[in-house]
């Protein structure tokens, strides 16, 4: 965090360790997660705000790729928000994250929803894998629906590595091929993959649609958040028992 400073990610001051404590002085962020605030949002949310909190999300991580850093667990609870705009987004939480200029990325961690296939297969990946979580969080945005969908933790790691999802009628029906597109081109192997500055430069981003379709999520995103996610937590970063972490605001 000590060398990323940018509008979009929440900026570290400083850092001091202890015996027992590594304690962090990080910048003072009032607005709450980002999901929170869409749950309870009174004014209509439109395709179009979607799109410009995206594009502020695909802001900071292009940067923050571009500075050698993967997140590795982008999801709404790690999108924060500045003030009152829910467009003024920091990305939080780079308790999984490393520079990948110094080491190959091959651990599985993160949250299991939100992980690209490459990474739940433990075999080397690209700081690519953000962007397939920022798909995911954009389809969620979009929908109010998980795009990989099982019974089981099991069948949902099986769509997910074999890249199945859907559009489904009734929901997607309303949203633009544009933002249709945009997934498309995401949830696809790692190679052919948008990168996220490909990704800033989409139709769907880059370009404004004179047509405002309003989209209606806000309760349906309360009870998709009521259930809990699993994270894969990374063998080498497993607290000790006696360990504890305390937040001070």
């Amino acid at each position: 965090m000590a060398k990323l400073d940018h509008p979009n990610i929440v900026k570290l001051y400083e850092a001091f360790d202890t015996p027992k404590r590594t304690v962090l002085i990080l910048e003072l962020v009032t607005g709450g997660e980002l999901f929170e605030a869409l749950v309870k949002r009174q004014t209509p949310y439109y395709e179009r705000d979607a799109a410009d909190i995206i594009r502020n999300v695909l802001r900071g991580v292009a940067y923050m790729n571009s500075m050698g850093v993967c997140h590795r667990d982008l999801k709404p609870e790690n999108l924060l928000i500045q003030g009152d705009d829910p467009k003024n987004i920091k990305i939080t939480d780079f308790g999984l994250s490393k520079d990948f200029t110094q080491n190959t990325l091959i651990t599985s961690c993160g949250t299991a929803s939100y992980a690209a296939p490459e990474v739940l297969l433990s075999s080397p990946y690209t700081s690519f894998c953000d962007v397939w979580s920022v798909g995911v969080i954009t389809f969620i945005l979009l929908s109010a629906e998980f795009p990989f969908h099982g019974r089981s933790e099991a069948e949902i790691f099986k769509a997910i590595l074999s890249y199945r999802y859907c559009f489904r009628d009734g929901i997607w029906n309303h949203i633009s091929s544009k933002a249709k597109d945009f997934i498309a081109k995401i949830f696809v192997e790692s190679e052919s993959r948008m990168s996220a500055e490909e990704c800033l430069e989409h139709p769907w981003l880059s370009e404004r649609d004179s047509e405002e379709r309003v989209l209606s999520i806000s309760g349906k995103l309360g009870d998709l958040f009521s259930r809990s996610h699993r994270v894969i937590i990374p063998r080498d970063d497993v607290m000790d028992d006696d360990d504890e972490m305390q937040i001070y605001s």
